[in-house]
């Protein structure tokens, strides 16, 4: 007689990146295979570098290819017409119970395959998707994406957002139902044993009396890489732990190669980061405030924080 129960249900999630460096999403994934749930992720890999199918931690990944490349701004709504389609069609091949969108731009797919199956719809907004693209493309065009998703969420079940603004700013456009799925960790994950600090560091290079600062996340523009790197490489008794993807990890990886005392990881699966942190004193955070993403993404006393600590 078998012990495998059958999922309780299929939750479908469309993803516009080839979920090689989604924490969030796999976060939220995770937490619904461990109860008991079947995941399925239809991602979009415009690089075409991952495995077509795969499986991670109990998770399924469905992945499809239009090329395309990262930061196209404007030129991008040429290719996500392709990308939408390949969605619905690879969707369609699995019996799903509810479909959830990770941001905007899979939110009309994800629209399609609830009312073409009857499913319930989702909408897990990551961020301020128009305010994001402020600068980056015409006013009318962030206009008419503000416009659309407000549309959008008038005709989804539930929106999940990471705050208090962004919640109440998805109510006032008409969601029947937002809650608030923040970007928390799950602090029994980072108690670790002592033994861990020590053999990370060891595995490293790093003195066990350094003072380490860490930092695993996205390596964007706007975190000020570069001027983290600069601090830290003119003083050597303090190490830093980098690791993550993004436009400044070709930056990071260079730093890392020329200083001894900055080790740059890559991409940090998100089960193996608490390990990399115990071996840290100190986390860094730093923020654009200019973008509009800190005061809608964080938690409100954060957001007022950051701000004044850049007036300082």
């Amino acid at each position: 007689m078998s012990d495998v129960r059958p999922p309780v249900s299929t939750a479908l999630m469309l993803l516009s990146n080839a979920f090689d460096a989604d924490p969030r999403v796999y976060s939220e994934a995770r937490a619904l295979v461990e109860a008991g749930h079947r995941v399925v992720i239809v991602a979009w890999d415009r690089d075409r570098k991952c495995p077509a199918r795969e499986a991670i931690d109990g998770i399924e990944v469905v992945r499809v290819f239009p090329r395309s490349t990262h930061g196209r701004g404007v030129g991008q709504a040429l290719v996500m017409p392709r990308v939408l389609a390949s969605m619905v069609a690879a969707g369609l091949g699995v019996r799903f119970d509810s479909v959830q969108a990770h941001d905007f731009d899979t939110l009309p797919a994800a629209y399609v395959l609830s009312r073409l199956k009857r499913k319930p719809l989702l909408y897990d907004s990551h961020e301020d998707y128009a305010g994001m693209l402020h600068g980056n493309i015409p006013a009318r065009l962030e206009s008419l994406i503000r416009h659309v998703e407000a549309w959008f969420v008038r005709r989804t079940d539930v929106v999940l957002t990471v705050g208090e603004t962004l919640r109440q700013e998805f109510v006032r456009r008409g969601a029947r139902q937002c809650v608030v799925v923040g970007n928390w960790k799950n602090l029994s994950e980072f108690r670790l044993p002592r033994e861990v600090r020590a053999a990370v560091r060891a595995e490293l290079g790093i003195p066990s009396d350094a003072l380490v600062i860490g930092f695993i996340a996205n390596l964007g523009r706007e975190r000020y890489i570069a001027e983290l790197l600069e601090a830290v490489h003119c003083r050597p008794s303090v190490h830093l732990i980098i690791g993550g993807n993004g436009p400044m990890a070709e930056l990071a990886c260079a730093a890392a190669q020329e200083f001894p005392n900055i080790h740059y990881l890559g991409f940090v699966p998100p089960r193996q980061v608490s390990r990399f942190t115990a071996a840290t004193d100190v986390s860094y955070y730093a923020f654009d405030t200019s973008a509009p993403t800190p005061p809608t993404a964080l938690p409100i006393s954060c957001s007022r924080r950051l701000r004044q600590a850049a007036r300082c």
